[in-house]
């Protein structure tokens, strides 16, 4: 399987039956995006502006599930950097992009195209996958990718630092010592997917990505400008989620709604694919290693009953992949009466 990007670029003007689909489709609201865009920058030094960067962060955690953020302390050269990196990717000749396909989920880089195995259907995307923390093996990587090792390191490293600055930020938010969330996360597992939507001859007919909640922690996603995709669920609504200059979008994903208790909620989002294309976006996951077993943080519960049973995260992920997207993975490690 070559890719979406292989059967566009041969000229393709319907959309094969494997892509049709209706999963999770739904009306979007063309709402203003009401979505928070959070101010960071100046928080490290100044009590008041982490005080009430604090305060809309928990805000959005609750409402929302997703907010975006502002100096954020990644320049926007290394954000313009690893977005030519999946252009210049994508536009190498076909033949020398399948060198790198897989469809080995655990494989710690890879190229492949969206699907769902369980539905047997696909999405229009295809997205290059690679393992952060730990690192890709150096020899795994594209060579023919100019500074393709330096430019994903750095920008991995960035969006670390970002992802601790917020989680403390977050388990400050829930009353919490940060060593007690950070156990969790010590090392954390890391990974980058950078999805690739060609444009879409018949985009009512397909979709980029069916809707889902993330299963980490929390991610932090890059948008390139000009060509929107996104969408959030909020209150059954589809809001779309418009990119902003210089901005990032953090979701808070299951794990921390399981070890919240539910006083945080992973949001469910898809995206949307368009005749304007390509779009192109920069997820990192941020989460527990595949043997950390996760549960209601005792320090959360009070008098509260746990909402969630205890997973394995392996398990978990194994789960994710296997579920069809338009499904709630978390559902399943609900505690039955509560």
């Amino acid at each position: 399987m070559a890719g979406v990007r292989a059967m566009v670029d041969l000229g393709i003007d319907h959309v094969p039956n494997e892509y049709l689909t209706s999963i999770c489709k739904g009306i979007t609201i063309k709402a203003p995006n009401n979505l928070p865009i959070i101010d960071l920058s100046g928080i490290d030094n100044d009590d008041l502006k982490r005080k009430s960067a604090a305060e809309e962060i928990h805000l959005a955690c609750q409402k929302w599930g997703f907010f975006q953020v502002s100096g954020h302390g990644i320049s926007n050269e290394l954000m313009q950097d690893i977005i030519k990196i999946v252009h210049y990717f994508f536009n190498l000749p076909a033949k020398e992009r399948m060198v790198y396909y897989s469809t080995d989920i655990y494989k710690s880089f890879r190229f492949s195209t969206g699907s769902i195995a369980s539905a047997k259907k696909k999405f229009w995307s295809d997205y290059l996958f690679q393992h952060c923390q730990p690192a890709v093996h150096e020899d795994d990587v594209p060579e023919s990718i100019p500074n393709y090792r330096k430019i994903t390191s750095n920008y991995a490293k960035a969006v670390d630092e970002l992802a601790r600055k917020l989680l403390r930020i977050i388990a400050q938010n829930l009353g919490l010592d940060w060593q007690i969330l950070e156990k969790h996360l010590d090392p954390p597992k890391q990974t980058m997917k950078m999805t690739y939507y060609p444009q879409c001859p018949c985009p009512d007919q397909a979709i980029g990505i069916g809707c889902h909640a993330d299963p980490g922690t929390i991610t932090v996603l890059q948008q390139e400008l000009g060509v929107e995709g996104l969408e959030v669920n909020y209150n059954g609504q589809w809001i779309p989620v418009k990119p902003v200059e210089g901005a990032l979008v953090i979701n808070v994903a299951d794990m921390l709604q399981i070890l919240s208790n539910n006083k945080y909620k992973s949001a469910e989002h898809r995206v949307l694919v368009n005749t304007k294309g390509p779009r192109v976006s920069i997820a990192s996951f941020y989460g527990p290693t595949d043997d950390k077993h996760i549960a209601p943080l005792e320090e959360l519960l009070g008098d509260n009953p746990p909402v969630f049973k205890a997973c394995l995260f392996r398990e978990y992920m194994d789960n994710f992949y296997k579920n069809h997207l338009g499904t709630r993975n978390i559902e399943t490690l609900k505690i039955l009466n509560n």
